[in-house]
């Protein structure tokens, strides 16, 4: 699924959107990037209304069939955070493209409509409601009969609904059968890694989502339903590592999903050959079955999220105001809604989106995969050795990601951003180098010398992409 994130350093406006598209349906062999899949994103974005009656309309001028080809997946604006209006009109922007494919040739090119940040079964099942109500209302006015519905897919961006997924899942299952007769015997379920770690770090947020992949699939097979989980991450580890240097052991560690987005850092900031590589291996391993052994150790792996969470939220009060100022000034790549309209608030502080926040964290040295690390492997190292185990059984890959994030670590960069608050900062590190025995690369000369010129000024936008084109991503 190829999406529209702002995570690379070229800026694709709006207007570029369309033809984006049928870039990224071109088969690999026609230099394309060969996904089957487009995600029209409304969410705090400022994408038109009209944008997948365009793709419809174009593709089908260069031989591609919507609906058939390839699939349009509208995420609409949670209507608690963007407007009830932006909402509905997204809703309809979905099914008139719909229309659209079907005058043109017979097929419909919306399937599913992503909500983000559901919070519960009611969302799903409101939502659904409002499809179907307007999805009739064009039918009769414009003289049609669909074949099919559009389904919501939701998308749980939480830790605290990672680990809750199964009841999500049955109830909004009960709750759209009795309330609106909506029955289905296949659900796809997006899980979202980005905004989980801002929220509870990086973590808490990989354990729970490793949680969700079996209890998704344990619950399907209890319940002779099938489910196919999209898994939404980016390259940097903090928002899940997908990348090219890391795919071998991205796809062990997340087994079980069904769909994995394709961002835009990985088609911008990523050598052909690495992206081609990261692909097939992508292909080639989803849908396998995730292990259940997580399961078993449940009541302790939740007692680690807790941990991982308090930690990591200690360490965040730190550095969050100064983030928060660098995040200003961060390169918008997407045009978006003004930032007052989409923030993030976790508990009193207030956090940039994800993809800001974890720029800006490496624009002050301090990677955001290394935030409340060192407290939380100082505090559970501090018992027996079980948990210690248990953490780095269930989550093999964190060595690898912390080794990844050391080359981007700058401590004379944090003092300067920190003052005296980056020595508790600065002592974690060195715990979890220590404890987790971590052979670190020194930085990068070019880089360091990048990000140590970055300050406050008119100049900080421009340094702060020479920094990502080296990471290979903004943010």
């Amino acid at each position: 699924m190829a999406t529209q994130h702002p995570d690379s350093t070229v800026k694709i406006t709006t207007k570029e959107e369309v033809s984006e598209a049928l870039n990224v349906i071109t088969p690999l062999i026609d230099g394309g990037f060969g996904c089957d899949e487009i995600m029209v994103d409304y969410e705090g974005k400022l994408t038109a209304y009209h944008q997948p009656e365009w793709i419809v309309q174009e593709a089908y001028k260069k031989g591609f069939v919507a609906g058939k080809d390839f699939l349009i997946t509208v995420r609409a604006p949670n209507d608690i955070l963007e407007s009830e209006s932006r909402h509905l009109m997204t809703l309809m922007a979905a099914i008139l493209a719909n229309l659209k494919s079907s005058k043109l040739y017979d097929e419909e090119a919306v399937h599913y409509i992503v909500l983000p940040m559901t919070e519960n079964p009611r969302d799903i099942v409101s939502v659904q409601r409002k499809i179907n109500k307007l999805k009739r209302f064009v039918e009769e006015e414009a003289g049609y009969k669909s074949k099919r519905e559009i389904h919501v897919i939701p998308l749980f961006e939480l830790v605290r609904k990672h680990v809750k997924i199964d009841y999500l899942l049955e109830a909004a299952s009960v709750g759209l059968i009795k309330d609106i007769g909506h029955f289905t015997e296949a659900f796809r379920v997006f899980l979202g890694k980005s905004d989980a770690s801002l929220h509870s770090g990086h973590v808490a947020s990989t354990l729970s989502l490793k949680l969700a992949l079996a209890k998704l699939h344990y619950w399907a097979s209890e319940n002779y339903v099938k489910v196919y989980p999209i898994i939404g991450m980016g390259k940097p580890p903090f928002r899940g590592h997908l990348a090219p240097h890391n795919i071998e052991n991205w796809v062990k560690e997340f087994k079980g999903y069904s769909t994995v987005t394709i961002q835009s850092a990985l088609r911008y900031n990523t050598p052909r050959s690495d992206y081609v590589k990261t692909y097939v291996k992508l292909k080639e391993h989803s849908r396998q079955e995730p292990s259940e052994d997580i399961l078993e150790h449940y009541t302790k792996i939740m007692a680690l999220i807790r941990k991982a969470e308090e930690a990591y939220l200690e360490r965040l009060s730190i550095v969050a105001k100064t983030v928060w100022r660098i995040s200003q000034q961060i390169p918008q790549t997407r045009d978006r809604v003004t930032v007052r309209e989409y923030k993030r608030k976790q508990g009193e502080i207030v956090l940039p989106r994800a993809i800001k926040f974890v720029a800006s964290m490496y624009t002050i040295g301090y990677p955001p995969a290394l935030l409340g690390l060192g407290l939380l492997l100082e505090r559970i190292s501090k018992g027996s050795a079980e948990e210690l185990e248990l953490l780095l059984k269930t989550y093999p890959s964190l060595i690898g990601d912390i080794a990844f994030e050391m080359k981007y670590y700058v401590s004379s960069n944090l003092r300067k951003w920190a003052g005296k608050k980056a020595e508790k900062l600065i002592s974690d590190v060195e715990k979890v180098v220590d404890i987790l025995s971590i052979d670190c690369e020194e930085p990068d000369e070019k880089y360091l010398n990048i990000v140590s010129k970055i300050t406050l000024d008119s100049k900080l936008p421009m340094y702060v992409i020479e920094a990502a084109n080296i990471r290979g991503f903004l943010g």
